[in-house]
């Protein structure tokens, strides 16, 4: 399918509460574990994202960041994240 080039708004879940992310493809990993601190306090390290539209395990940061968006975005229900830390 079709890699999103455009921002992306994913539902992240963390500790019963639900923080929406403006995600920029381009941007990577990187930007997105510092938008996730900002909202949530959990550093970058400690930060372990399950989710959009994976079975089971972590999210694998060695696939592109637009690469997973695509199966979030895919995947539809349960497309966002879930943050454990």
């Amino acid at each position: 399918g079709a890699l999103p080039s455009e921002p992306v708004t994913i539902v992240l879940r963390y500790r019963g509460q639900e923080h929406e992310i403006e995600v920029e493809p381009g941007e990577g990993w990187e930007l997105l574990k510092m938008q996730i601190f900002s909202m949530t306090e959990v550093p970058e390290e400690q930060q372990r994202l399950f989710g959009l539209g994976v079975a089971c395990g972590p999210l694998d940061e060695a696939v592109a960041l637009p690469r997973a968006l695509a199966g979030g975005l895919r995947a539809r229900r349960g497309s966002g994240l879930r943050l454990a830390g």
